[in-house]
């Protein structure tokens, strides 16, 4: 049986009253084993707070043979895991399904997935689904099967799996994260922690950044943006961030639609920086890359953008 999660309960770090529309469907592990009833390629071990998936191939999945999933309402997904034992820092995998027309896994429903972080800690990847137009455009979903990573060797311990429908449309581009209401929940080469009214993010490599795949906003409407922040361990930094919109450009993260960022300031102590910006309408994902430098860390309080 599909487990649903009222509105309101917190998960992974965020509130799910701001970032749901309609009840989530939830797999739980190990309670959700028996609906993720099959697997190729891989070991599957029940632990007390996860399924250990460890993989004999790179070309591996778990399967949930059986849904009944409508994807006009959901359209995000989040996979709450830990991913140790790998040899690389950046992984790749793969969301697949089925619909009532389109019955056997195939590339073209198909959804890639967010690198995974691989220090062993819990973290969270979050993606929009409908951002592929097989899943927009079925009438039903009727399975899936997740390849959570290509890399081998290495062990992911899946903790919960939700399907969730969020809006996104944004009247007013500001996260405030005081109130850890934010999508900003996934990210490469660094671990996030919501911590006291601030976003902290303890820098593991270089090239770093996070992201929002969700929130939707008239970049047109903006010349500024404002960051407001805390920073330990650096010398100097570099960094800055990428957008993708709807109908301009190339659609996926490019240096032609990049922003500079001014070196922070690694006193441990808030400050703020502003940029100019010139933006096209219709922005529907953000890489913030707050710095290249590692080791270190960095507290954001606040991330807007200004007419």
């Amino acid at each position: 049986m599909i487990r649903k999660l009222f509105l309101g309960t917190v998960f992974g770090g965020f509130c799910a009253a701001s970032m749901l529309a309609a009840d989530a469907i939830v797999w739980k592990f190990p309670a959700a084993t028996a609906e993720w009833s099959k697997s190729f390629n891989c070991t599957v071990d029940e632990k007390d707070d996860a399924i250990s998936v460890v993989p004999s191939k790179g070309d591996h999945g778990i399967i949930c043979p059986k849904t009944d999933i409508d994807p006009s309402v959901y359209n995000s997904m989040r996979i709450t895991y830990r991913a140790h034992g790998f040899k690389t820092n950046r992984t790749s995998g793969d969301l697949f399904f089925t619909t009532e027309t389109k019955k056997n896994f195939g590339s073209t429903h198909r959804i890639k997935l967010p690198s995974l972080n691989v220090d062993g800690k819990t973290g969270a990847v979050s993606f929009r689904l409908d951002t592929c137009k097989e899943w927009k455009s079925a009438a039903k979903i009727t399975s899936l099967r997740l390849d959570i990573t290509d890399q081998i060797p290495g062990t992911v311990d899946i903790e919960k799996i939700e399907l969730f429908a969020y809006d996104g449309n944004r009247e007013n581009p500001v996260w405030d994260f005081a109130d850890a209401n934010t999508p900003w929940d996934t990210g490469d080469r660094l671990s996030i922690t919501p911590e006291n009214g601030e976003l902290r993010l303890d820098i593991t490599g270089g090239d770093s950044h996070i992201y929002n795949y969700f929130d939707r906003f008239d970049g047109s409407k903006y010349t500024k943006l404002k960051v407001t922040y805390r920073a330990e361990g650096f010398k100097r930094t570099t960094g800055g961030f990428f957008f993708i919109a709807t109908g301009y450009g190339r659609q996926h993260f490019s240096q032609n639609n990049f922003f500079k960022f001014p070196s922070l300031i690694s006193d441990g102590k808030e400050h703020s920086f502003t940029i100019n910006v010139k933006l096209p309408p219709a922005i529907h994902s953000l890489r913030f890359d707050i710095v290249d430098q590692f080791p270190g860390k960095v507290w954001i309080r606040k991330i807007e953008f200004l007419p």
